[in-house]
């Protein structure tokens, strides 16, 4: 084993940048070499290989994610048939060695020139200056036992099945994380597929992720069997407790409902205690929705402004005026109006109605012209 900065120092050549992206090959490289074994030349391979020869031997170490430390060690006795091919991008160059035979791709470029310069020297015993002359090392060689030998190489398979190991770990817990992840999503479609249907807009999307628990209590808790669910939008209610959960219209009543991981809180409002449904305050982007209830007011406030608000205000509106009428049919995919739905209702009811909220000091005088007003340019 060698010091990594005395390695870095031989394989100088090779330049800075090139050494920081096979670093790991590098160390690899310091644990395989004698303490007195010198390098005499060195390449890198297209596949990011560090060939390394020696004065006894080729070693060629390769660090890859999931494999770990690669290494493959040529002793200088086995490799014969040097062969150098020059190709479009690339030298190819092959060896035979044993019974078997190598090859590697090569940049051609003049870091690789010394290295192919310098291999079929080595084969044929030549003397040969070491790539980095200013590097110096001793000469001399001393004997490693067969205890010494054996220690290292299992220092090193304990390396490379460390690394194994670790790549194995981090591949099933990959895969255990991608399926939760997809068992996550499933139940998010199926949670929305029940509340908006199989073509759901954004905002309805955005209403399920956001208010995921109080969607799944109202199903699991509160709605009856032959409930059918008309609509459901996201809105805040009574503000001085910061209220946020789902109001739902259903065949029977409309629902709020917030429920969260430790409390639930539901209030229920039936159709033919409300007199009326309208907007109060409209925002750049929320508007607050007031329900005439009992004589007093209930009031909803930051829903989203855009179609859901208006489809949601129109079946509201409509089992108020006709709770006798047959329940809507349920939601289909694409339940959603291009326009806002109107209603033909008499001018005269809703001014009479207006009439009756202004008497009841429900609407001040201000809020009672303006309702006119309204009520008389639609």
């Amino acid at each position: 084993m060698q010091n990594v900065d005395h390695v870095k120092e031989q394989l100088k050549p090779l330049g800075k940048i090139n050494l920081v992206m096979i670093s790991d090959s590098v160390k690899q490289l310091a644990i395989l070499l004698e303490e007195d074994e010198q390098i005499l030349s060195s390449c890198i391979s297209q596949k990011n290989e560090l060939l390394t020869l020696t004065d006894s031997r080729l070693i060629t170490t390769k660090q890859t994610v999931f494999k770990g430390d690669v290494y493959d060690i040529y002793e200088n006795s086995t490799i014969k048939n040097v062969i150098t091919n020059k190709k479009a991008s690339y030298l190819l160059l092959t060896f035979s060695y044993e019974d078997s035979e190598a090859s590697f791709k090569l940049n051609n470029d003049k870091k690789t020139s010394h290295f192919l310069e310098t291999f079929p020297k080595y084969i044929e015993g030549e003397a040969i200056e070491p790539q980095n002359s200013n590097t110096t090392m001793s000469r001399s060689k001393t004997i490693e036992t067969t205890e010494e030998k054996n220690e290292k190489l299992n220092v090193l398979h304990k390396v490379k099945n460390s690394w194994k190991k670790a790549s194995e770990e981090a591949e099933s817990k990959g895969a255990e994380k991608k399926e939760i992840k997809k068992e996550k999503k499933l139940i998010r479609q199926k949670e929305i597929e029940y509340w908006y249907g199989s073509n759901p807009t954004f905002n309805e999307k955005t209403a399920v992720d956001l208010n995921i628990t109080s969607f799944q209590y109202a199903k699991s808790s509160l709605l009856y069997n032959e409930e059918t669910v008309l609509y459901a939008i996201p809105a805040e209610h009574n503000k001085t407790k910061k209220r946020k959960g789902i109001l739902i219209a259903t065949s029977d009543r409309l629902l709020f409902i917030m429920a969260g991981s430790t409390e639930q809180s539901v209030d229920q409002f039936e159709y033919e205690k409300m007199e009326g449904i309208y907007i109060r305050t409209e925002k750049f982007t929320t508007s607050d929705v007031y329900i005439v209830y009992n004589s007093s007011e209930k009031n909803f406030e930051k829903i989203t402004n855009g179609r859901e608000l208006d489809y949601f205000i129109s079946i509201v509106k409509d089992k108020i005026n006709d709770t006798s009428r047959d329940t809507p049919e349920p939601q289909s995919n694409n339940h959603l109006p291009s326009t806002p739905i109107t209603y033909n209702e008499n001018k005269y009811t809703q001014l009479e109605k207006l009439g009756e909220l202004k008497e009841k000091g429900v609407l001040t005088d201000k809020e009672f012209q303006m309702e006119k007003e309204k009520i008389l340019n639609n």
